[in-house]
């Protein structure tokens, strides 16, 4: 399609014309949603594609074998992989849906060789040599809604985010290797022309001072004509750990004078599709992952009509600054404008950063090669070796 610039040059070589230079294309290109699909199977398998092991075909380092759906899924290594003398290890099986405490029993019954386990399991095994932390990728932040009188004062959420202890949150309450945020594009994600983290170039833009939230949130009252500010705080309790998340926060805001907070619980779907989606909602608990290896898959959350800004958040300078990236071809302007663009929305308290996701998970001592990636596809284990 000549329109789109996409062509095939033969049969195993896609050619794809851009309008402006790219620095993350070939990230993108590695997101599953762009992985090749081999049309004539898929148009063979109709609506049972992807649904049964004979009804799924990969190209990667393992293939499908069995499938208990909600139980467990077998891999065998996949001998036509273009690197297959790579791949070490013959089989992998992985039990689905399995909650952190009986994937811990199953670990200490020798049944797997590497579990995932959540914060309240830490203290358990944190002190033994299978006990290991890494990045997730994912930011957990609050989400605004601007349509609301009470949070379109600029006061009342420069209180909120400074009332959050987030090193104390995530040093002694979650405890599963995740961050403290100080800022909306978290570390780790990508780095400049010059090799620096995006973090170390845009700096700490968020930070906790009660003294200061208190102040902010006094001068909120003065605006509103109130003694008290009343705030909803929606969250997902099947989002582990949003509910944690969230009890912090509420602990954090009514600590200020003058501060009430309603706890409004629900699910993950109603969360997003109903109640944000509908602009239904005050201050949401919610998180992002990125999608490829730069600022953009962060910043973009920024623009005007984004589909998940559901704050319906808006400013012309971050919109016109957005627009400079994209048409930028000098790497180091490029990333000037990415750092303008940040400082800019959290100057104005777009959303609330609060950290940064890290996980806890247990490793058999002869496992070696478990690689963890905080963009796009999260385990590879290709490099997997059992001694």
């Amino acid at each position: 399609m000549n329109t789109l610039g996409v062509k095939a040059a033969d049969d195993k070589t896609l050619v794809v014309e851009l309008n402006n230079k790219v620095p993350y294309f070939t990230d993108l290109m590695a997101f599953p949603c762009y992985f090749p699909q081999n049309e004539k199977f898929v148009e063979k398998c109709g609506k049972n594609y992807g649904t049964k092991p004979e009804y799924t075909l990969s190209n990667g380092a393992y293939k499908m074998t069995k499938w208990i759906k909600g139980n467990k899924a077998t891999f065998t290594k996949n001998d036509k992989y273009y690197d297959a003398k790579a791949v070490k290890t013959k089989n992998l099986e992985m039990f689905l849906v399995q909650d952190p405490k009986t994937a811990a029993q199953n670990f200490d019954n020798g049944k797997v060789d590497y579990a995932t386990i959540n914060s309240t399991l830490v203290d358990k095994y944190k002190d033994k040599d299978t006990f290991t932390t890494f990045n997730e990728g994912f930011l957990f932040y609050l989400s605004l809604n601007f349509n609301n009188k009470t949070i379109a004062d600029k006061n009342v959420r420069k209180a909120l985010s400074y009332a959050i202890n987030r090193k104390d949150l995530c040093e002694n309450v979650l405890k599963d290797g995740s961050r403290a945020a100080t800022g909306f594009v978290p570390s780790q994600l990508s780095k400049s022309p010059a090799g620096k983290d995006f973090r170390d170039t845009a700096g700490d833009i968020v930070g906790y001072d009660v003294k200061k939230a208190q102040e902010y949130l006094d001068a909120a009252k003065k605006e509103l004509g109130t003694d008290t500010i009343t705030v909803d705080l929606l969250y997902g309790t099947d989002e582990s750990p949003m509910d944690t998340m969230a009890e912090y926060l509420q602990g954090s805001f009514t600590k200020l004078k003058g501060l009430k907070v309603n706890m409004v619980a629900t699910v993950k779907k109603d969360r997003i599709y109903n109640r944000q989606a509908n602009g239904n909602y005050q201050i949401a608990c919610t998180r992002w992952g990125p999608d490829y290896a730069d600022p953009t898959t962060y910043l973009n959350l920024f623009l005007t009509g984004n589909q998940n800004n559901y704050g319906k958040y808006s400013n012309a300078k971050v919109d016109s600054l957005m627009k400079q990236v994209q048409a930028e071809s000098d790497l180091n302007k490029r990333w000037d404008l990415m750092t303008q663009v940040e400082k800019t929305a959290l100057d104005d308290l777009a959303y609330i950063p609060v950290f940064e996701k890290g996980a806890a998970a247990l490793k058999a001592k002869n496992v070696k090669g478990v690689v963890h990636s905080p963009v796009g596809v999260p385990y590879t284990f290709k490099y997997v070796t059992i001694k």
